[in-house]
């Protein structure tokens, strides 16, 4: 199979004096060529989200000084690489923040797999909490018609609970259970080597143990932080005996930096 690692929104977040550093982010998704057509992991924002420029009325984007652009879409992706949106047939979900999750408006045909207690609770949360109904209003459930949703099963990945295998999909793909950004966050493991955290992390030093200048953003956006670090600390750990093992996070713009030599569209 063939993955492309694509960058489905550059922003910046503001800074906030003795909260939070301004710190530059990348959106990074997959789309993998596959026997079973392609396969995303994430969607990034929805089209529509960015041409109406509805992120600047949404109270969890109120951080944001720089906003993802159009053409930086998961659908503008698949058509710059010569595909159609119809061709898109599975997307694979860390969580449904609207930056991961807004995007599946513009592939209603995919199936949609995603961790089971992370469907549940954002629909919980949209409904009863404030504020994570602002967080959750990108996800036009009604769009997404094929959910297929996935239990603890038993198996085990290093030590962490691994969903699979995924409904209509050949490829080695796996759900990994890492809660902390939201209740029912998880990984997507890609064959055995590689491994996108979603927003378990937001810059590569918080993997080395290391305090940086996104940490606070890490803590100041996570339902359970203290999850969160420990599976932090289990992912390093993980990665700390397997260094030939691709961890990257979901907004890490250095790494993407680092991957893509500077290049936006990549």
């Amino acid at each position: 199979m063939k993955v492309h690692h694509l960058n489905c929104g550059t922003y910046c977040t503001r800074a906030i004096p003795f909260v939070l550093d301004a710190a530059k982010l990348c959106t990074r998704c997959l789309l993998i060529e596959s026997n079973d057509g392609l396969i995303a992991v994430d969607s990034g924002y929805g089209e529509a989200d960015l041409f109406k420029d509805n992120l600047k009325a949404d109270l969890s984007h109120k951080l944001f000084a720089e906003f993802p652009r159009p053409e930086e879409t998961l659908k503008y992706h698949v058509t710059r690489l010569g595909f159609r949106a119809q061709d898109v047939r599975h997307i694979v979900l860390t969580h449904l923040d609207p930056d991961h999750a807004g995007g599946l408006k513009d592939f209603p045909d995919a199936q949609v797999h995603v961790y089971s207690f992370e469907y549940y609770k954002a629909l919980q949360l949209r409904d009863t909490n404030p504020i994570w109904g602002y967080r959750l209003r990108g996800i036009d459930w009604s769009r997404a018609k094929q959910w297929r949703l996935y239990d603890d099963q038993g198996e085990r990945w290093n030590g962490l609970e691994c969903l699979r295998p995924l409904s209509g999909i050949k490829e080695e793909l796996a759900l990994i259970p890492l809660a902390g950004h939201t209740p029912g966050h998880a990984g997507i493991l890609v064959g055995s080597k590689t491994l996108h955290v979603g927003d378990l992390y937001y810059h590569s030093s918080e993997l080395e143990k290391e305090k940086s200048r996104y940490s606070a953003l890490s803590t100041l956006l996570a339902f359970d932080n203290g999850v969160r670090i420990k599976n932090l600390a289990r992912v390093a750990e993980i990665k700390k005996n397997d260094p030939g093992l691709d961890v990257f996070s979901a907004h890490d713009y250095e790494s993407w930096l680092h991957r893509h030599a500077g290049d936006r569209n990549a």
